[in-house]
């Protein structure tokens, strides 16, 4: 569901960077305004349809993991973003902590086997 509903903010990104590139948009407004927009979205439209189509049983585990990393990998932007740059080093490490959310998913029925399908 996440890289389905993604897919729309990478192709806008991906064409306001070539496009900011040749001096024909502002890459970092298109970008700001893609997060923000994304994230609202996602929140309440995408979570909202996943839910009539299959309800969700949403427990304080849930909660908690997900805000957790969402404070971790924001407060990571921030702290990355100070000198205005976002190095390779920064970008592999954001993909670390990405992967390592994927494998806490997966491995998620073992820490919590009667939430498991």
């Amino acid at each position: 569901m996440a890289m389905g509903s993604s897919m729309p903010e990478l192709s806008i990104a991906l064409i306001g960077l070539f496009q900011g590139a040749s001096g024909h948009a502002d890459a970092g407004a298109v970008g700001v305004g893609n997060i923000v927009g994304s994230a609202v979205f996602n929140i309440l439209v995408i979570t909202g349809v996943s839910a009539i189509v299959r309800p969700a049983r949403v427990t304080i585990a849930v909660i908690m993991r997900d805000c957790l990393i969402y404070t971790v990998s924001t407060g990571l932007l921030i702290f990355f973003f100070t000198d205005g740059t976002i190095t390779l080093i920064e970008s592999l490490l954001f993909l670390a902590l990405y992967a390592s959310y994927i494998v806490i998913l997966f491995q998620w029925g073992k820490f919590y086997p009667e939430m498991a399908d």
